[in-house]
């Protein structure tokens, strides 16, 4: 999968298969899905909390179960979330913290057009872009 990404200039962020595998088989989360719900977009979105004790992370997910993703990398990866994240919270080491909010919901054909990586967009993997926010390149 590829991540474009608007900040700090334009990024593209490449997971390879082999990356998602390793990742997965590195950090095994504890989820717990609570009864907390709120609205993203206009779905119903339950709560879940993710803690990766390894890497000494807490984050916040938000999913519905009203957008069924048909088998997702996250949902190997974070038993329990059935469904399509809308929200998460991540806080990076070095105290940077991201928060990603879905702000609609289009269903529609996507052209393959979409799944190139625009010119000016700097290409990195996982490790690169991870290293260039811990050193502030």
């Amino acid at each position: 999968s590829i991540v474009l990404m608007d900040m700090m200039g334009n990024i593209a962020i490449k997971f390879t298969e082999a990356d998602e595998k390793k990742k997965a088989g590195e950090i095994i989360p504890d989820v717990k899905i609570t009864e907390e719900t709120k609205t993203i977009a206009g779905y119903k979105c339950k709560k879940a909390i993710v803690t990766l004790k390894e890497e000494n992370i807490v984050m916040p997910i938000w999913f519905t179960e009203e957008i069924n993703t048909y088998n997702s990398q996250w949902e190997s990866m974070y038993k329990g979330i059935k469904g399509m994240i809308m929200e998460y919270e991540y806080e990076f080491h070095n105290g940077m913290d991201m928060k990603m909010t879905a702000k609609s919901v289009n269903k529609e054909a996507v052209a393959d057009s979409k799944f190139v990586v625009p010119e000016g967009y700097k290409q990195m993997t996982m490790d690169e872009f991870q290293k260039s926010l811990e050193f502030g390149e």
